[in-house]
């Protein structure tokens, strides 16, 4: 299930960010919505190494609660530049809320 649905993500926010891009880089909030994404795009990954690479479960649960702040910035920054661009990026944002009371689980069964 995760490939899939990871795909499915990957092809939306690609997508979201080429709506935000087409905008003009001279848009400043244009700009902010692409470092935002960027940075979102590090802590997902960093994330992922504390998680799954280094069994750090309590680091990458503050590592998602910050991922999931930065999604949501992405997002508000996304929608004053293109609303479908906002759109596109809510499912990816579901799916961190579900990842994140996953990790919250393993962390307090553990």
């Amino acid at each position: 299930m995760f490939g899939p649905v990871w795909t499915v993500l990957y092809i939306l926010r690609g997508i979201s960010l080429y709506l935000v891009i087409m905008q003009g880089w001279e848009n400043e909030t244009v700009k902010t919505g692409i470092i935002l994404f960027a940075t979102q795009m590090g802590v997902n990954l960093l994330w992922s190494l504390l998680f799954f690479g280094l069994h750090s479960r309590l680091a990458a649960l503050a590592c998602i609660v910050v991922l999931l702040a930065l999604i949501v910035a992405t997002i508000i920054t996304f929608y004053r530049v293109s609303k479908p661009a906002a759109v596109l990026l809510v499912p990816y944002l579901a799916w961190v809320c579900i990842a994140t009371a996953l990790n919250a689980g393993v962390v307090l069964l553990n």
